[in-house]
């Protein structure tokens, strides 16, 4: 039976944050699970500005022990910095 999941949240923090325009590539696993469906969003801290993140692109990986790994970049493409918590959730198969 498939089961839902939620992984995070796991934080990018810094005095400046992420800069209009950065990126920043997380990579997470190994993991021993197969999921069938997989969502990875990142919300910025509330600052009293306005920020926009966008997870640009989200890989999987598979490697020759059946351990799986998780690849996502986030990118900043506002007009001021953000710092922000990245979640994962999916549905495990």
């Amino acid at each position: 039976m498939a089961a839902p999941f939620l992984y995070g949240p796991y934080y990018s923090i810094s005095s400046t944050g992420l800069l209009p325009g950065a990126e920043e590539t997380w990579m997470f696993g190994p993991w021993r699970w197969v999921a069938k469906v997989i969502a990875i969003t990142a919300h910025p801290f509330p600052s009293g500005i306005d920020e926009t993140l966008q997870v640009t692109s989200v890989s999987t990986r598979v490697d020759r022990y059946t351990d799986g790994y998780l690849y996502c970049t986030v990118r900043s493409v506002g007009d001021a910095p953000a710092n922000y918590g990245l979640w994962i959730g999916g549905v495990e198969s």
